[in-house]
C-alpha cells in the first residue's frame, strides 16, 4: 500500500470508530461487543496496521513521512535516514575531513510541499550555508520544504550562558534535534534526529554521526487536522528520547 493510498483510506475512517477508541470501554451487551470488534478489525484493515490510537493523549498517528538526507561528509554522495539505523563511516562528520560546515541534513516532506519544520537542537549549533556564507542559526530554526541545516558541535551549548562548548564524551549523545512539521498552523509531524559521538574523549577531533530515532505523522480525520497541541507533541518528544538514552549508540 502506498503513502496516498493509506492517507485517502484514512481520511475515510468513519469518526465514530475513533470516538469510540477514545471512550473507556465498558462491556454492556454482547452486541455492543461485536459491534466495537467489527469496528476494530475494519480500522486494522483499511489502515494496513498502521493506524496507532494513544489512550493516553488524543492523538491518531501514523508512521512518518520526513524524509531526512545526509550527505557525505568527503564526496557528493547522500542516502536517506532510515529509522534506528546511524550513519555508514562515510556520511560521518568531523571539522579536518569534511568540507561541510557541518553535519548537513535535508528536511523534506514531499506530501507536504508548503510544511514549515521547527527545528530546535539543545546542545551545539544549527547553521545554514547559502551560497559562499554560513550564517549561525543557533539553537532553534524554521524552515521550509528541502531545507538543508548543519549541525556543528563549535558552538554554545543550548541555554548555557557560560560559553561552554557542546562536546561529547565516549559514546555520548552529542545532541537531540526536535523537529515538528506544521501545516497551516496545525502540526501534521514530529520526529527527532541523535547526534551522538563513539571517539574517545581525549582524541582532539571527534567524529559525529546521525540517527533518525523515531518519525511520526499526525494524519487528518475525517478531512481534518488533529487537534495536537504543542505540548503534547514535546511530551511524546520527550519520551523517545528518555527511551534512546536506555539503548546505547551505535
Amino acid at each position: 500500500m502506498t503513502n496516498e493510498e493509506f492517507y485517502k483510506i484514512l481520511s475515510d475512517v468513519d469518526e465514530r470508530y475513533v470516538a469510540a477508541a477514545r471512550r473507556p470501554q465498558t462491556v454492556k451487551s454482547r452486541a455492543w461487543v461485536k459491534r466495537c470488534a467489527a469496528a476494530a478489525c475494519l480500522c486494522a484493515f483499511l489502515a494496513g496496521g498502521w493506524l496507532l490510537y494513544h489512550s493516553h493523549s488524543p492523538e491518531v498517528t501514523a508512521p512518518g513521512f520526513l524524509t531526512i538526507t545526509a550527505h557525505a561528509a568527503s564526496s557528493d554522495g547522500s542516502l536517506v535516514l532510515q529509522e534506528g539505523i546511524g550513519l555508514p563511516q562515510a556520511y560521518q562528520w568531523h571539522p579536518a575531513m569534511s568540507s561541510y560546515p557541518g553535519l548537513p541534513l535535508t528536511l523534506s516532506a514531499p506530501q507536504h510541499p508548503q510544511a514549515v519544520f521547527d527545528v530546535s537542537v539543545d546542545r551545539g549549533s544549527l547553521l545554514l550555508w547559502q551560497g559562499d556564507a554560513v550564517t549561525r542559526a543557533g539553537a532553534s530554526f524554521r524552515g521550509a520544504n528541502d531545507t538543508t541545516l548543519y549541525w556543528t558541535n563549535l558552538g554554545q551549548q543550548a541555554g548555557s550562558s557560560d560559553g561552554e562548548r557542546g562536546t561529547a564524551s565516549d559514546g555520548e549523545t552529542a545532541a537531540y534535534l526536535d523537529i515538528v512539521i506544521w501545516e497551516q498552523g496545525h502540526i501534521i509531524g514530529y520526529a527527532v534526529v541523535q547526534i551522538y559521538t563513539a571517539t574517545p574523549e581525549d582524541e582532539p577531533l571527534q567524529v559525529y554521526s546521525a540517527k533518525l530515532l523515531q518519525s511520526v505523522s499526525l494524519p487528518k480525520v475525517k478531512n481534518a487536522y488533529q487537534n495536537v497541541t504543542a505540548e503534547e507533541v514535546a511530551a511524546q518528544i520527550e519520551q523517545i528520547k528518555t527511551g534512546a538514552a536506555l539503548t546505547p549508540s551505535e
